[in-house]
């Protein structure tokens, strides 16, 4: 202490003072706890992961979304993929992270594009293949919000490359609905979710909604094979419409619609196992003749063909608009006869025929 008192005293006032500016000055002892070092890259990551940025990733960071509406392999994979060989990636795919994981995924289309580039690493080792610089997307919301948006984002993104398979899609939809129910905590109609869908970015009709529910209810559980491999929406619509007709029929015959749902169950089950060789008319031909066997009542083959045969159907309807073209308002039948003359249009007919009569005459002579 004395020591202290001392030191200052051999100094001057105004050296004092700048000892003690200096001493104010000094740099801060750091902190080089690792825990530390950390939590503060864990801040800025964070502060980064907040904004939209171009980043480079290498396919070690990079997954496919997990959620994609994709069920099959894209039917053009091989034509995108020697395309990236040929020509480079043109357009990189956008990328998202969930809160808390390690890697990136894929946020709105690109799956495929990130399966070539894979397979073209795989075959090449080229570095071009292994890193690419992508758009990064900050992640929407919780877990959920994140997940539907990302699905939303695909099912558009695919829908606008006209990739999707109808079932696809309507899988996806369903998947879409389940998770605005959970957030909503209430059943939504067909119409509110196509409002719901359309406020999102995805537009679609509450009578196509219909239609796809009606698919993984009626259709999807006993032929997913053959949906899968990319039947259209007229085939679907004319089994549903197969579906429909064959019920009313059964119905109409007071049997236990469960019944009839073994039945359609096991016909279409059995036309899974190919679905190359799927054709509507041999399932149309299977159920009438198993309906026929259970029914076992008098009723004929062609008695239930005429009810539920598409094309029968179609000519009936055909048939019954043309007889309809023949009926006033009232449904009587109008005759394609030559409507009478009024009193003044008479008048001018035989005036034209008094002028012409004269000259006949004069022309005999």
């Amino acid at each position: 202490m004395n020591t202290q008192k001392s030191f200052f005293k051999t100094k001057t006032a105004e050296e004092r003072q700048q000892l003690i500016r200096q001493n104010m000055m000094a740099t801060q002892i750091a902190n080089t706890s690792p825990d530390y070092k950390k939590s503060v890259q864990e801040i800025q990551q964070s502060a980064n992961e907040q904004q939209p940025q171009l980043i480079s990733v290498t396919l070690m960071q990079l997954r496919p979304f997990d959620g994609n509406p994709r069920k099959t392999k894209n039917p053009k994979f091989e034509e995108i993929k020697e395309s990236i060989r040929m020509r480079g990636l043109d357009f990189a795919p956008n990328i998202t992270k969930r809160p808390g994981d390690d890697c990136y995924i894929i946020a709105d289309g690109g799956n495929t594009r990130l399966q070539a580039l894979n397979e073209l690493w795989e075959e090449t080792k080229d570095p071009k293949y292994w890193s690419i610089r992508c758009l990064y997307k900050p992640w929407d919301g919780d877990e959920n919000e994140g997940t539907l948006s990302c699905l939303i984002g695909h099912l558009t993104e695919n829908d606008l490359r006209g990739d999707l398979s109808f079932v696809e899609r309507a899988l996806a939809i369903a998947e879409i609905k389940a998770m605005y129910e959970k957030n909503d905590e209430k059943k939504l109609s067909h119409r509110q979710l196509s409002e719901r869908l359309k406020t999102n970015g995805y537009s679609v009709s509450h009578t196509l909604l219909i239609k796809m529910e009606q698919c993984l209810t009626y259709l999807y559980p006993y032929i997913p094979n053959v949906l899968l491999a990319g039947i259209g929406k007229p085939q679907i619509e004319k089994l549903l419409a197969l579906y429909n007709s064959a019920l009313s029929f059964w119905q109409k015959q007071l049997f236990d619609t469960a019944i009839f749902l073994s039945i359609w169950e096991k016909v279409l089950s059995t036309f899974d196992a190919e679905p190359q060789s799927f054709h509507l008319s041999y399932i149309q031909d299977e159920l009438i003749g198993a309906m026929v066997t259970e029914l076992n009542n008098g009723t004929t083959y062609e008695d239930i063909r005429f009810e539920v045969d598409i094309d029968e159907q179609k000519h009936r309807r055909e048939e019954k608009a043309f007889q309809t073209s023949f009926q006033n308002n009232n449904g009587e039948p109008v005759h394609n006869s030559i409507p009478p003359l009024s009193e003044s249009d008479n008048n001018t007919v035989n005036s034209q025929e008094e002028k012409i009569e004269p000259q006949k005459n004069k022309n005999s002579e």
